[in-house]
């Protein structure tokens, strides 16, 4: 077993497949034998998780947090079914040449999740908001003329426009997701029958689509459309092949640029612009999971991480990335009816990287 140690600044690693794996630990020679365990209190109770005992196994993968990759490991004790989950949301630009990019500090801030209430603004066409539909939870469309996001994300949006037939249309809302090193921020024109697209930062490598049709690759499009509402998506590439993307609704009527749609957030409302990079603690028991991510008294608080190796097993050529965590955090349901406390805990983490 080989090991390889890396400072904070300069870490990156390959993740070089997207399942998720569940195995027991790899077994290690004598004399070069880690410890992945998890000790602390959970509420009155001592909290312990030792990886490599028969009861007890780990899984690793990549999964995504309401639109947005993140990396995760589990320790899960099959003795009485808990778990206990650390998951690190991508970083804005995570790759660097052929690697990944998960960690920039020993200090990682929490994820919590604030919601954010968005207008939709469709410019002097003032009563068009009369027709507009959005999809809701229970997959009804319903008139509305705002709309409330209760978790950061990448969201995709279905609507109708009333006077437009019974098309269902789609846009994005990146709600505490904004772009920071990677814009994909874009205008719309039009006259007689083209339509005029312009990359605010054109800099970079560009996709346009419309309709779901790729129409262009430059940082300017010009060309036909006719008239009805069209879906607008702009993706840009920076040269490791990071990307972002922005997509929005148009329509052109009487042979012009009728409307460009935006959406807007609502003034009064404050709440976390930028979560790359952020971490999620989460518990399962008694088949109820528990999450860092909302309890609002985390927020400002972080997770220690120190120790980072990456340990490749000579047998598999897997590549397993460890490191040392301490933290406290206050773990709550989903609709807030119940808590853990996790206090003290520290340990020594595994996370796959196949």
């Amino acid at each position: 077993m080989k090991k390889y140690y890396y400072s904070f600044f300069s870490l990156l690693f390959l993740l070089l497949a997207f399942a998720c794996k569940k195995e027991p630990l790899p077994i290690l020679p004598e004399g070069n034998k880690p410890i992945y365990t998890l000790n602390g209190m959970i509420n009155e109770d001592s909290l312990r998780f030792d990886v490599g005992e028969e009861t007890v196994v780990i899984n690793h993968g990549v999964a995504e947090e309401f639109g947005v990759l993140s990396y995760y490991s589990e320790m899960e004790s099959v003795r009485n079914n808990e778990k206990f989950k650390i998951e690190v949301i991508r970083q804005e630009l995570p790759r660097s040449g052929g690697a990944f990019e998960v960690f920039k500090s020993n200090e990682v801030p929490f994820l919590v999740h604030e919601k954010g209430t968005v207008l939709f603004d469709f410019g002097g066409v003032g009563n068009q908001i009369n027709t507009f539909q959005i999809q809701n939870g229970k997959g009804y469309f319903v008139n509305v003329r705002e709309h409330e996001i209760p978790h950061f994300g990448i969201h995709t949006i279905k609507a109708k426009i009333d006077d437009s037939g019974n098309e269902v249309f789609q846009f994005q809302v990146k709600h505490g997701y904004e772009d920071r090193q990677l814009f994909s921020d874009y205008n719309v024109q039009g006259n007689s029958t083209e339509i005029y697209l312009d990359a605010t930062h054109p800099a970079f490598a560009h996709e346009w689509y419309i309709d779901n049709q790729l129409v262009g690759t430059e940082a300017n499009y010009v060309g036909n459309v006719q008239d009805g509402v069209h879906e607008i998506m702009h993706r840009v590439f920076d040269v490791n092949g990071n990307v972002s993307s922005k997509s929005g609704l148009v329509r052109f009527k009487g042979g012009k640029d009728f409307w460009d749609m935006k959406v807007n957030y609502s003034l009064e409302e404050t709440f976390e612009t930028y979560n790359y990079g952020r971490i999620i603690i989460s518990y399962l028991k008694e088949d109820r999971w528990y999450s860092s991510a909302f309890a609002i008294s985390n927020k400002g608080n972080t997770v220690a991480v120190d120790g980072i190796s990456i340990i490749e097993d000579e047998t598999t050529n897997e590549q397993l990335l460890a490191f040392d965590v301490a933290f406290n955090a206050q773990l709550y349901t989903e609709d807030l009816s119940d808590s853990l406390s996790l206090t003290g805990v520290s340990g020594k983490f595994l996370i796959g990287l196949p």
